[in-house]
């Protein structure tokens, strides 16, 4: 991502850097992709799923966080965004967070991810502190609900339960969320130990099965920081060793024969000598 250039007065810095992190050019806010269903299928609930990940996962993000000085909340943010990355095969997307930090007193702060395949996942991580560093400068500022109230479509509320004395900040949703509430909320909340996540949705748009398959796969976005943050976006697999089996072994189809001697062109004049009144190929009325 380019680097920000700062103005003069710190007033237009801050528009200015929201206009240069929310670029027209750039794509907009992104949510997970599923097929379309019609309007029986939809019901109207709001609905929620907790998630617990595994203990061992979080032990490892939590090293990787105190060892090279990564907020867990910006490890969180990359594995989520790598599943809006998948989901809407994009390698640009953008969702917002909300920390408990109280400098930001609850305030939400869109992050913009960019990667491709052959990014390293520490690289990335290195990308959204500095971007989160550069956001929290500015994060103070009247224009900012205004450019991002219509864009966020997926909210991530992560809470450090890590010290036990540190005093609980309560989030004013309502007041930032009301008017233009995300699809997806999820409130993120996590200590040495554990990590879970709450995940709000609304019926019209998801399944639970499509909720529970969205929290599988950023599951594994976790356990590929977790086991090696060295490795390339590319070698994160989404899939259970189990589910690749299903996918090589039962799901495969018959083997058709076909004569190997014959060539493309062959074959297609032996089906016209077959059909000959038939239409072979269309393209609109043609």
């Amino acid at each position: 991502m380019r680097k920000f250039v700062p103005n003069k007065k710190h007033e237009e810095d801050r528009s200015s850097y929201w206009t240069y992190l929310l670029d027209a050019d750039s794509s907009t806010a992104i949510k997970p992709l599923f097929p379309y269903r019609t309007s029986s299928e939809r019901t109207a609930d709001t609905n929620q799923m907790d998630w617990v990940f595994p203990q061992h996962v979080c032990e490892k993000l939590t090293k990787l966080s105190r060892e090279y000085n990564i907020p867990m909340n910006v490890i969180i943010e990359a594995a989520w965004g790598l599943v809006l990355q998948k989901y809407n095969y994009t390698d640009y997307v953008m969702f917002g967070i909300i920390i408990d930090d109280p400098h930001l007193n609850g305030v939400m702060i869109p992050v913009r991810m960019r990667c491709n395949r052959d990014d390293v996942l520490f690289d990335l991580l290195q990308q959204l502190k500095e971007q989160e560093a550069e956001s929290r400068k500015y994060a103070q500022c009247d224009i900012l609900p205004r450019k991002i109230n219509h864009l966020i479509k997926t909210v991530c509320i992560i809470t450090d339960r890590t010290d036990k004395s540190k005093q609980i900040i309560h989030f004013p949703l309502k007041d930032q969320l009301s008017h233009n509430p995300p699809v997806l909320l999820l409130h993120f909340s996590f200590d040495c130990n554990q990590l879970n996540v709450m995940i709000r949705f609304d019926e019209s748009n998801y399944t639970k099965s499509e909720i529970n398959n969205i929290l599988t796969m950023l599951t594994f976005a976790l356990c590929a920081y977790a086991e090696d943050s060295e490795r390339k976006v590319r070698d994160i697999s989404f899939v259970s060793d189990e589910d690749r089996d299903k996918i090589v072994t039962q799901f495969q189809t018959k083997p058709t024969q076909y004569p190997h001697e014959e060539s493309i062109k062959s074959l297609f004049e032996a089906q016209v000598k077959k059909t000959p009144d038939r239409i072979a190929v269309s393209c609109g009325t043609e």
